[in-house]
C-alpha cells in the first residue's frame, strides 16, 4: 500500500482540472502536481486518501517538450495560476480537452471542442485585481488550497498600477499601525485591496473593512493618489460579515469618483465597484464577437440577457436584435446598465 511520502514512478495521463498532472496507482487516481501529460516523473506522495492520492513532481525522468521554467518567483506557491509550468499551446490544449470532458461526463454528450482560441496577450491582461490582506501585513493572493496569504508584490497577470497601489496600501498600513483582518479571531480592520482598471490606463481603488471607516483616512489618500498617477476614484467598501464575501455591504467615496469607464466593442461603459465587468477586454470582445456570430441575429429577434451586470453582451447583441431585455439583482449593476444603455442611445 501507498503511504504518505513514498517517491513512485508515474507517468502522467492527462491534465487535472487545476493544472497538476493526473495519473493512476494500484488502481487509484493520482492528483500530481506540476506534472504535464506525456512526462514519466518521480512522484513523492503528499496525501494518501481512501479513493484518491495527491503528489508533488519529485524529479522528472523523461520530461515533455512543453514544460518551461516559470517566470514568476512565486508560482507555484501562490495559487493565483495554474499553468506556468507549460506553455501556451499546451495549456490551451489542456482547456480544449477540459472542455470536451466536461461535456462528455456532465451532459453525456459527444462532441468534439475546436482549438481553444488563444489570447495574443497572456500577461498584464487583467483589469480587476482583489488583494486578500492578512496580518503581518501581507497583501497578496492565497496560496494554493488555503487561506494562507502569500505576500506578493507584483504578478505577472494584473496591471501594473494594481502593483503600486497595492503596495501603497501596505506601505500606508505599516507606517500608522493598521491591522490587517484576521479570519480566525475575526477581528482586525484591512481585508481586501481591490483594483479597477481601464484601457485608457485608469484606475479605480477600493478598500473594503471590517468597519465603517478607517484612520488617516487622508494619509491613505494621499498616498494611493502619489503611488498612482492614472487614479481617477478612491473607495472605502464595508465588509463586517463573518464569511469569505469579498465585497461589501456599502460603499463611501473618499475621494475622485466611484466608478470607472471603460471602451468595450466600441461602446463606452461605466463600472461601479460591486458591478461584474469580464476581466480580459481584448478575449471578451473575441467571445462577444464569436457569440454574434453563432446567434446569426435578424434583426427580429427578442435577445434575454440572464445574470446581465452592466449590459455588456446585451449591448452588443443590441446591434443586431430587435429587442434585449437583461435581468440583473446587484443594485449598483442596475444603475450601470441602465447609464450604459443611455449613453450607447
Amino acid at each position: 500500500m501507498p503511504k504518505k511520502n513514498d517517491i513512485v514512478r508515474l507517468t502522467i495521463e492527462r491534465c487535472g482540472l487545476a493544472g497538476e498532472g493526473i495519473s493512476h496507482l494500484d488502481g487509484q487516481v493520482v492528483f500530481v502536481s506540476g506534472g504535464i501529460p506525456g512526462e514519466v516523473c518521480d512522484v513523492q506522495l503528499l496525501k494518501v486518501g481512501k479513493t484518491a492520492i495527491w503528489g508533488r513532481v519529485h524529479a522528472l525522468v523523461d520530461g515533455s517538450p512543453a514544460r518551461v521554467a516559470a517566470d514568476c518567483p512565486y508560482y507555484p506557491k501562490c495559487g493565483g495560476c495554474q499553468f506556468r509550468h507549460m506553455n501556451y499551446a499546451e495549456e490551451l490544449e489542456a482547456k480544449r480537452i477540459r472542455v470536451e470532458d466536461a461535456l462528455r461526463r456532465l451532459g453525456g454528450a459527444e462532441i468534439h471542442v475546436s482549438a481553444i482560441l488563444g489570447a495574443e496577450q497572456v500577461d498584464r491582461y487583467r483589469n480587476k485585481a482583489q488583494f486578500p490582506a492578512a496580518p503581518g501585513p501581507r497583501i497578496g493572493f492565497y496560496q494554493a488550497r488555503t487561506h494562507k496569504v502569500v505576500d506578493v508584490k507584483d504578478c505577472l497577470l494584473q496591471s501594473e498600477a494594481a502593483s503600486r497601489l497595492r503596495g501603497a496600501v501596505k506601505e500606508w498600513m505599516m507606517e500608522y499601525s493598521i491591522p490587517a483582518y484576521n479570519e480566525k479571531v475575526r477581528s482586525g480592520l484591512v481585508r481586501h485591496v481591490y483594483v479597477r482598471t481601464n484601457r485608457r490606463g485608469e484606475s479605480l481603488c477600493c478598500l473594503l473593512v471590517n468597519g465603517v471607516g478607517v484612520p488617516r483616512e487622508t494619509e491613505l489618500v494621499h498616498a494611493l493618489r502619489a503611488a498612482e498617477p492614472g487614479l481617477v476614484g478612491i473607495v472605502l467598501g464595508v465588509n463586517k460579515s463573518h464569511s469569505n464575501v469579498i465585497l461589501g455591504d456599502s460603499y463611501r467615496t473618499l475621494w475622485g469618483q466611484d466608478f470607472l469607464s471603460d471602451t468595450l466593442c466600441g461602446s463606452d461603459f461605466r463600472l461601479s465597484v460591486p458591478s461584474f465587468y469580464q476581466v480580459n477586454p481584448d478575449q471578451t470582445e473575441v467571445l462577444y464577437g464569436k457569440a454574434v456570430e453563432l446567434a446569426r441575429l435578424t434583426g427580429k429577434e427578442t435577445v434575454l440577457d440572464l445574470y446581465c451586470g452592466i449590459g455588456t453582451i446585451s449591448l452588443v447583441m443590441a446591434r443586431k436584435a430587435r429587442m434585449v431585455w437583461g435581468a440583473e439583482v446587484v443594485p449598483q449593476a442596475v444603475d450601470d446598465a441602465i447609464q450604459n444603455a443611455r449613453r450607447s442611445g
